[in-house]
């Protein structure tokens, strides 16, 4: 995902005011720069205190977001804000159609060319045929960490007990570096499931109990 900076917003208008005896000046024509940066910049913080189970400030920032969009008649942004928390849900298990349907009525056709990326496509083959060897050489030049975290997880389903040490680890090391504690969740969940151990229900009550209690089905607020 692409970083975007902050845009301050600088409004210059120059009165030049001479004797009645002098000619005016012609004014220099009002200046302001776009607000439409910061709208970016909302959509990068919304994404990351969703991983980090924020979701009280990842709802503040994602109608941040969609309100500076919408000033700006970014239609399809407000689209692509919603079907971003669409696909956020989906990793953590949860369909929330609600969302694909504003994603749907905002994107219209465009919502195809968002659904599954080429990269997306060639991760999930891989892990259809079982190219694990391939996937583990491919994930580890990955720049992008959320495909190394969802892929790596994708993988430990269905590898062989070798791997899933292996693809489970990585996806480990990655959500712990970021702090994104609804992966990491997912992380101790897998690891419940094919090497239980005490320690796994402290760690997931623990992470469990950091989560904000911010529901985005309630009152969120769109353009409709």
């Amino acid at each position: 995902m692409k970083n975007f900076k902050f845009v301050s917003i600088f409004a210059f208008l120059l009165f030049c005011l001479f004797s009645c005896s002098l000619s005016v000046k012609r004014e220099r024509p009002f200046k302001q720069s776009s607000l439409v940066d910061s709208a970016y910049s909302y959509r990068i913080k919304f994404l990351n205190s969703f991983l980090e189970g924020k979701f009280c400030d990842a709802k503040i920032y994602f109608n941040k977001s969609n309100l500076i969009f919408a000033t700006h008649d970014k239609v399809e942004m407000i689209g692509l804000n919603f079907y971003y928390l669409y696909r956020l849900y989906k990793y953590i298990g949860e369909e929330k159609t609600k969302f694909y349907k504003y994603s749907k009525y905002y994107l219209g056709t465009k919502l195809s060319n968002f659904i599954a990326s080429s990269k997306d496509e060639e991760y999930r083959q891989m892990v259809e045929q079982k190219k694990y060897r391939s996937l583990w050489l491919k994930i580890n030049k990955e720049k992008n960490p959320i495909y190394i975290s969802v892929y790596s997880r994708k993988v430990v389903e269905y590898a062989p007990i070798k791997w899933k040490k292996k693809f489970l680890t990585l996806a480990f090391n990655v959500d712990k570096k970021y702090g994104w504690t609804l992966f990491l969740i997912e992380d101790w969940k897998l690891k419940k499931k094919f090497f239980p151990s005490k320690e796994v229900d402290k760690h997931l009550e623990v992470l469990k109990s950091s989560l904000e209690n911010c529901d985005f089905n309630d009152d969120l607020y769109y353009f409709k």
